[in-house]
């Protein structure tokens, strides 16, 4: 199961609680900018 857009708590814990194998979303990884996510993530 994929979700899109997680942003609260709620949500988060609703979806492990489902078993959710994918989930995106500003609770999990808050933006970058584009230079800062070249050095730390690459």
């Amino acid at each position: 199961m994929c979700a899109e857009d997680v942003e609260t708590e709620a949500q988060l814990e609703f979806l492990q609680g489902c078993r959710c194998d994918y989930i995106p979303g500003y609770i999990t990884g808050r933006p970058v900018e584009a230079d800062t996510a070249a050095k730390e993530y690459l």
